[in-house]
């Protein structure tokens, strides 16, 4: 009796120690894939910038790309329009747009999406 005891709290132990030992297991993996998007997304972020500088100024845009073994879709739409008046050099100005972009960057099944706002003239 005292060995069919033992033996039925050995196996609660051991079944417990297996569910830790996955919680953890599952946790590594996620901060690893946090990790890896954190480490992309300033290099996906000055590629989108790029994109968004070669295309048509003051219009709503949108574009697409891969960086690695991410991809990523972006939109961005102009919120704010304004000119700029050289104090220095009358009647010269500058145009400029500022943009707020929707970035959505995926690593196989995994889906982030982050935004961010541009100043582009």
């Amino acid at each position: 009796m005292e060995v069919l005891i033992a033996g039925f709290i050995l196996f609660l132990v051991i079944s417990s120690m297996t569910f830790v030992y996955r919680g953890a297991l599952l946790s590594s993996n996620k901060a690893e894939s946090a990790i890896k998007f954190t480490a992309a997304i300033p290099s996906i972020k000055q590629q989108v910038i790029i994109q968004i500088r070669e295309g048509i100024k003051g219009e709503d845009q949108s574009g697409l790309g891969e960086y690695g073994k991410f991809s990523y879709i972006w939109t961005g739409t102009t919120t704010h329009r304004g000119t700029y008046q050289f104090p220095d050099a009358p009647g010269e100005r500058i145009f400029y747009y500022l943009m707020l972009v929707e970035l959505e960057v995926t690593d196989s099944a995994v889906i982030r999406n982050y935004s961010f706002s541009e100043l582009v003239w």
